[in-house]
């Protein structure tokens, strides 16, 4: 059981607009701060943090493991024709309005999804129906990875009262162990546990969940013990709570990697041997032992262990080696200005490294990087900007180089997120002005594949592919951080980041 107060929050709400006096919770309510707003009741914009809350929940889940597991879906299975899908829709289920889940309502829902962008949009899907207890999905052509995509946060299953007339979501009306009782977007929403949910009961009475972007606000409602869960702390602030507060901290790497994504269309990034010389200069043990903490995140390629067809054994460690930078772009024909700089044709090698402070240490390794690449003779210079610089500057060509924490486990297989970053011409996130005719021909061997040995061998090639041609660095492998309070037990973070699992939460004896 734990109580709370809250006037040691103060400074904190009123930087937020908020009372402390609005924010009162009773016991046994789990209260979450994280960085990132709530944008609208849509799913296809905002679903991730419905499903982190344990409001809504997809036909299918992940397990830590990585593979996929039942969940409002019990079983699933695809004709000869590698054409029709069926998704059994588990009985017993109701939405938090009392209606049963049912077929007919999963296909509801779903079609409200697949008419706006998102993954299901952007898959091959002919049609989504109902027939009996069965969903079933049509496609246009094979598409192996469809069941993975059913753990997207925008494939999660609302009520068809969740829409107005114009298909809109305006509420949120899932099937998940805790049901809303308030929604403010952009900031804040609450819920209270859900009676009649189908699995199994959770201690906690609700839940509730608060965007501060700022890291000074999610640090001082932890210390203050105005939060039971503080989300994306830098590890410096993270080690002082510890030792300050009642608080423990939490890490588990999840599913993103930290990664550089290079503009190919830009001198001295035109070629691989460019892009694997600007490689070398990150010195990624010391990123990892000095500003993230964590020696588990060190990368050497840009899909971690947990992606496990996608993950190349036996690759050696990056090398980190500014000379060695500075070497190959002369043996490329560049060479030193008057202040030490590369140059060639008279313009000197200046590069502008854009990031963003959601994710705090990302501003860091990029000063980090900054040096690195002077100490190589580039000149570089960091933007902190809003995260929607990137994709802006991908689509103008504006961009030199962004940094940023791409999520490949947004669905369980990494095939959708790599398909769209690594295509010729690349995405918003992932390459830019590049392109590989083999790699082109690898995924579309992929879509068609059985998801058996084959696609595993495909995934490999991909992998290996992106890995020589290096259209993006890869960074550090991300490690979640989250202060928790010493009254909380059972926190399990799901490193596919599909859910926080606070259904599971209970209170410290």
């Amino acid at each position: 059981m734990k109580t709370k107060s809250y006037g040691a929050c103060a400074v904190g709400l009123i930087m937020l607009g908020l009372s402390s006096e609005s924010l009162a919770r009773k016991d046994n309510i789990i209260d979450v701060v994280c960085p990132w707003e709530i944008g609208s009741a849509d799913a296809t914009k905002s679903g991730h943090v419905f499903r982190w809350m344990s409001i809504s929940e997809t036909l299918v889940g992940v397990n830590p493991d990585g593979s996929m597991k039942p969940l409002l879906a019990t079983a699933w299975s695809v004709d000869d024709s590698r054409l029709v899908w069926r998704f059994h829709i588990r009985e017993g289920v109701k939405f938090h309005n009392g209606k049963p889940l049912t077929a007919a309502a999963a296909a509801f829902s779903l079609n409200a999804a697949r008419s706006k962008p998102g993954v299901l949009a952007k898959s091959p899907i002919k049609e989504i129906k109902a027939e009996g207890s069965d969903l079933v999905v049509v496609l246009n052509e094979p598409f192996s990875p469809l069941p993975s995509l059913f753990t997207h946060a925008s494939s999660q299953i609302l009520d068809a009262d969740s829409y107005d007339a114009a298909g809109n979501a305006v509420k949120v009306i899932g099937t998940g162990p805790f049901a809303i009782t308030l929604l403010q977007t952009p900031q804040r929403l609450a819920g209270k546990t859900f009676a009649d949910y189908w699995g199994p009961k959770t201690v906690a009475e609700g839940i509730t969940y608060l965007a501060a972007p700022r890291s000074e606000t999610r640090t001082l409602m932890v210390q203050s013990g105005d939060a039971d869960l503080a989300f994306n702390m830098d590890a410096a602030s993270l080690k002082r709570l510890e030792m300050t507060a009642p608080v423990k901290g939490f890490s588990i790497p999840v599913a993103r990697t930290i990664t550089l994504k290079l503009n190919a269309a830009r001198p001295g990034l035109d070629t691989a041997r460019g892009r694997n010389a600007i490689n070398a200069v990150i010195d990624r043990q010391g990123i990892a032992a000095s500003i993230l903490r964590e020696p588990k995140s060190i990368a050497n390629q840009q899909f971690s262990p947990m992606f496990g067809d996608w993950f190349i054994d036996g690759l050696p460690p990056f090398r980190y080696d500014p000379k060695f930078t500075r070497a190959e772009f002369k043996a490329m024909g560049w060479s030193e200005d008057a202040e030490g700089y590369l140059a060639k044709d008279g313009k000197r090698l200046s590069l502008i490294l854009t990031t963003f402070s959601d994710r705090p240490e990302l501003p860091i390794i990029a000063t980090s990087i900054q040096e690195s690449l002077r100490q190589a003779g580039i000149e570089a210079k960091v933007s902190v900007n809003n995260s929607s610089a990137i994709p802006a500057g991908h689509h103008d060509g504006s961009l030199d180089m962004g940094m940023l924490a791409r999520n490949y486990g947004v669905v369980r297989d990494p095939f959708v997120v790599v398909s769209a970053d690594f295509r010729s011409g690349g995405g918003d996130w992932g390459a830019m002005n590049w392109g590989n005719a083999e790699l082109d021909d690898v995924m579309t061997k992929m879509r068609s594949s059985d998801g058996g040995a084959e696609y595993k061998i495909l995934s490999q090639r991909a992998a290996r592919i992106i890995h020589d041609e290096m259209p993006v660095i890869p960074i550090a492998w991300h490690v979640q951080t989250v202060a928790v309070s010493k009254d909380i037990e059972n926190f399990a973070l799901d490193p596919f980041q599909l859910t926080w699992n606070l259904e599971k939460v209970t209170w410290a004896k």
